[in-house]
């Protein structure tokens, strides 16, 4: 069985492309070594991390994000059983959106907007969203 969690973050820190280039290379390395996968989104020092892996693994990781000074958790958005990964050849892949809300990363924020504005939906609802969140995701990187 594999874990997914999905949560928003804010920096602390300014973070330009270098700093947020070097995250993701020690995030998809620490991602590789640990069999997590998933995601992070940025736009106006907001952050969308999905990540999914087994559940311990996950838990420990989550921990160190929790405690990384660069950014502060603000929500778990949702934490989900998976039959199977959604996202296996994302060690961690990155979007990042321009102020076009037509393009990809636009689509994602939009997308992810309107997930957490219903949060009060059922559990059942709720996972069943998520993962339609997160296919389109993976629909409109592969478009």
């Amino acid at each position: 069985m594999i874990t997914g969690l999905v949560y928003l973050s804010e920096a602390t820190t300014f973070f330009d492309e270098l700093d947020l280039n070097c995250l993701l290379i020690n995030a998809a390395n620490t991602n590789q070594k640990h069999s997590i996968t998933g995601f992070l989104y940025f736009k106006n020092s907001q952050f969308v991390q999905y990540i999914e892996g087994p559940a311990n693994t996950l838990d420990e990781l989550f921990l160190k994000i929790k405690s990384d000074k660069r950014h502060r958790v603000k929500m778990v958005i949702d934490q989900i059983e998976l039959d199977s990964r959604l996202f296996p050849e994302w060690s961690m892949a990155y979007f990042a959106s321009p102020d076009d809300s037509e393009s990809f990363g636009g689509q994602i924020f939009l997308n992810m907007t309107r997930f957490i504005s219903d949060y009060d939906m059922t559990q059942g609802a709720k996972k069943n969203a998520l993962i339609n969140l997160l296919g389109t995701v993976k629909q409109l990187n592969h478009a």
